[in-house]
């Protein structure tokens, strides 16, 4: 009955005034609450689509919310039906690609976690209006996981090895719960992840191909004339 009312008193607030980005949020963070409390799923749909409003009418309120939308969408209930990122397809748009800048490197992160999809989706946003910002992480990742690199041959030893870590640990293994209440969906490789930022990167070179030709050489100028003599080596 408290719940009703709440969400009663929350609903004639906004319907006065639906422009008032602090009932929204007051809204979601009570949804929050309860589903924290209960583990309805259905409080945590109602939450993310609070904060998306919110976030729609006050960007700066994204600074606080953003990364807890990331979160979210990590450990989205795959047996829930992908609600949280349901509800971003849903009410997402709108919100400025700015709101993303401080966690591009998490999104680029992201391609190789079960909320890749989406992670791509927000990085060729933002290569659209900020490429600059996005073209060094993307850059690194990709050098971490282009074939040959360690990241690339430990997995492959890992894919070849699937029995490796039985045997002893078997039984603490067997103990342990499978991945998290919440779930998990289908996980990257580093060959898949490395292919959904090649996409990026494609886009990127081809929109802003000037840029890119002036990053890159300004890159090549600081590998060859920031180089440390070899004193320099052996005084570190």
């Amino acid at each position: 009955n408290n719940s009703e009312q709440a969400h009663s008193n929350f609903s004639t607030s906004l319907s006065i005034d639906p422009s008032l980005a602090e009932g929204w949020y007051s809204w979601g963070s009570y949804c929050e609450v309860v589903y924290e409390a209960h583990g309805n799923i259905t409080y945590l749909e109602y939450a993310a689509s609070c904060y998306l409003q919110a976030i729609k009418i006050d960007t700066k309120l994204a600074k606080k919310l953003m990364s807890k939308f990331l979160l979210w969408l990590s450990f989205d209930n795959t047996s829930g039906g992908d609600v949280v990122g349901r509800v971003f397809d849903k009410y997402g748009e709108g919100i400025p690609s700015s709101v993303w800048l401080p966690y591009v490197s998490q999104l680029i992160c992201s391609l190789q976690r079960p909320e890749a999809g989406r992670a791509k989706a927000l990085l060729f946003q933002l290569v659209q209006s900020f490429p600059q910002s996005v073209y060094y992480s993307l850059r690194t990742f990709l050098l971490d996981r282009r074939e040959g690199s360690p990241l690339s041959k430990n997995q492959q030893y890992s894919a070849r090895s699937p029995q490796a870590s039985q045997g002893e640990n078997g039984q603490k293994q067997k103990q342990r719960p499978a991945a998290h209440d919440w779930g998990f969906g289908h996980i990257p490789t580093v060959a898949e992840a490395f292919a959904a930022g090649k996409q990026v990167m494609e886009v990127l070179r081809s929109e802003w191909a000037l840029m890119i030709h002036e990053l890159e050489t300004f890159i090549h100028e600081i590998g060859t004339k920031f180089v440390p003599t070899p004193e320099e080596r052996l005084l570190a």
